[in-house]
């Protein structure tokens, strides 16, 4: 793969802040299963029930998959720019802070950290501030990548004919290329990435809040 258009590095990024627990760093399995299983779970039953051509669901999948990619590419630049201040911020209070640091009495006093002054908690704020900006622009591109996927899913689900309503889908036990429904199978795809979708901008909607609600 060209490394101009590699993500795998975001997509990596993205699951190690969104499956694993920020307190103690390790694999969250609710997380694995809100998401990973739900949008699975949804996509099978979406597959299994064959809504593909009922209602203008691919058009409406695929408007609306368009629309958060373009509000999302807003909120990047966004965060993008609140993650460059913040890190301005930390570098000038840091700045202030050198050459300033207040040595131990003794070393029960450095093992308990106490020595933590009223000028550290604007530094350790930025610092929580940073990486929670830092995290944020991963997730949205995550889900600006999701966005995109799910709308090119769409578009060759929209593109591609359905099989004769009067031939069996299946023979034996596996179908035929010719008899596959490879629509519903794209659009099953892209509903699962849509489900993940979703739950990734309940995530940001929520990380966003915390930010603003720290004042």
């Amino acid at each position: 793969m060209s490394q101009k258009i590699n993500i795998l590095f975001i997509l990596a990024k993205h699951f190690r802040s969104a499956i694993r627990n920020s307190a103690t760093d390790k694999i969250s399995w609710p997380d694995i299963f809100m998401f990973l299983v739900v949008p699975a779970v949804t996509a099978a039953v979406v597959y299994r029930t064959e809504i593909t051509d009922k209602a203008n669901t691919i058009s409406l999948l695929t408007s609306v998959c368009a629309i958060f990619a373009g509000l999302l590419l807003n909120l990047l630049v966004l965060v993008y720019d609140q993650n460059k201040r913040a890190t301005e911020k930390l570098l000038t209070l840091s700045k202030a802070k050198r050459g300033l640091i207040k040595p131990a009495s003794n070393l029960a006093e450095l093992n308990s950290g106490s020595l933590e002054s009223v000028e550290d908690a604007p530094i350790r704020r930025y610092s929580l501030h940073k990486k929670l900006l830092s995290e944020l622009v991963v997730n949205i591109s995550y889900a600006v990548i999701i966005a995109v996927f799910s709308s090119v899913s769409c578009l060759i689900a929209y593109l591609t004919s359905s099989p004769p309503k009067n031939v069996s889908a299946i023979e034996g036990f596996w179908p035929t290329i010719e008899n596959y429904d490879f629509k519903n199978l794209l659009f099953s795809t892209s509903v699962f990435l849509t489900t993940n979708l979703v739950l990734t901008l309940l995530m940001i909607v929520k990380r966003v809040f915390k930010l603003m609600e720290d004042d």
